[in-house]
């Protein structure tokens, strides 16, 4: 397998147990063409991380989702919780993001007062960059920005 160079690398800040890039590559390989995500388990069902993988998954993304971990969940007033990003790269035109497994349920409807919170939580986030996109520099990647128009 060629050489694989990480874009975000916390392997040895937050988890004690983490499955190497080639096992997640073999494990997604599995699971079909992407984009998609599952939780993988440690042999013994101790520890569990998130995966979430794709074509369109950029390395923007991981490293503003590992910058808005370290400064949001270290808030006293916690109102949002952000996975923490063990460890992200692509390879062979895929996108890879191992984080943190937060066990939770989709929100729905009447969560609108908590999303809200998250929201205006988030926004007070200085963007370490200049420009509006991600941490770090580099294109927003989103279907959002690339779907006609369909006002007027």
């Amino acid at each position: 397998m060629d050489q694989i160079k990480l874009t975000v690398d916390n392997t040895g800040s937050y988890a004690t147990w983490l499955p190497s890039p080639e096992d997640i590559i073999r494990e997604c390989e599995e699971h079909g063409h992407g984009p998609s995500s599952f939780e993988m388990y440690s042999s013994n069902k101790s520890e569990v991380v998130f995966v979430k993988y794709g074509y369109s998954l950029g390395m923007g993304g991981a490293r503003t989702q590992n910058y808005l971990a370290s400064i949001v969940n270290e808030d006293e007033e916690i109102t949002v919780l952000v996975p923490r990003v063990y460890y992200a790269f692509r390879h062979q035109w895929v996108g890879y993001i191992v984080m943190q497994y937060i066990d939770g349920q989709d929100c729905t409807e009447d969560d609108y007062k908590m999303i809200a919170n998250a929201v205006k939580r988030l926004r007070l986030v200085d963007n370490i960059t200049a420009s509006p996109g991600h941490a770090h520099g580099g294109p927003i990647v989103h279907s959002f920005f690339f779907r006609p128009s369909r006002c007027c």
